[in-house]
């Protein structure tokens, strides 16, 4: 006769078989209740078993794969990798890699003006605590600047932006949004340049030369007309 019970854990080791009503019944409620956790717990460690099997599955087929594609990166004895492959076709081209490459940074400057600087000029000390000229409070006012220097650190360029507000003032001109020091901190300020600066700074590289690029003058006027003529194309020199 079929039993009309079958249980997963059924076979595994603890595994206790179901419990006529009468003898469940007749049980104490302590009893009673240590039966249903013990069958809980036998059919969850039965159940975990069986998804671990499924995971170790999934890694062997997982280490397989990626033994495979590690053959294709490297290569073998009678077969060019792809690094190999990459490394002989980046010779053919390696000098873009001098218009293309270059750090930038963007840091801020603070300036005193003319008149403070004559009068401090022999007074060090003065130059770094005097905080009032002609009886006028200073406040400072920082100057950005976009530093732009070849990877080989052969040229070096410093553009100058202008101050804090006129420069959020630009970047809200292009991108549009609020931009002011409530809304949007120096830190995302100086992401956002970045991103404008070096797209700007690698297309005029390119179209001209590291030479030319140091010589010029790059306001921010030509920046933003540059952004603007553009168009969707900016991107593609990020």
């Amino acid at each position: 006769m079929k039993k009309e019970k079958k249980f997963r854990s059924e076979g595994d080791i603890f595994f206790m078989d179901y419990l006529p009503d009468e003898v469940f019944d007749n049980l104490s409620e302590s009893e009673r209740e240590s039966y249903r956790t013990y069958r809980n717990n036998h059919r969850w460690i039965h159940d975990g078993n069986e998804k671990i099997k499924k995971l170790e599955s999934q890694i062997q087929k997982l280490k397989e794969e990626i033994k495979i594609v590690k053959g294709k990166i490297k290569g073998d004895d009678y077969h060019d990798g792809w690094e190999s492959i990459m490394k002989k076709n980046y010779t053919n081209i390696s000098f873009l890699s001098k218009k293309f490459e270059f750090y930038c940074s963007v840091g801020f400057r603070n300036r005193k003006s003319k008149s403070v600087k004559n009068q401090s000029r022999f007074n060090k000390e003065l130059v770094r605590t005097q905080s009032q000229y002609d009886r006028k409070e200073l406040t400072s006012n920082p100057k950005i600047y976009i530093r732009i220097e070849s990877s080989d650190k052969k040229y070096l360029k410093n553009i100058y932006v202008g101050d804090e507000e006129k420069t959020r003032e630009m970047i809200q001109r292009l991108r549009g949004g609020d931009w002011s020091s409530e809304k949007v901190s120096v830190h995302r300020l100086k992401i956002e340049l970045r991103e404008i600066y070096v797209p700007y700074s690698r297309y005029q590289i390119y179209h001209s030369n590291w030479e030319s690029f140091k010589g010029d003058t790059h306001s921010v006027q030509k920046v933003e007309d540059w952004v603007v003529k553009m168009g969707y194309k900016f991107k593609e020199w990020s």
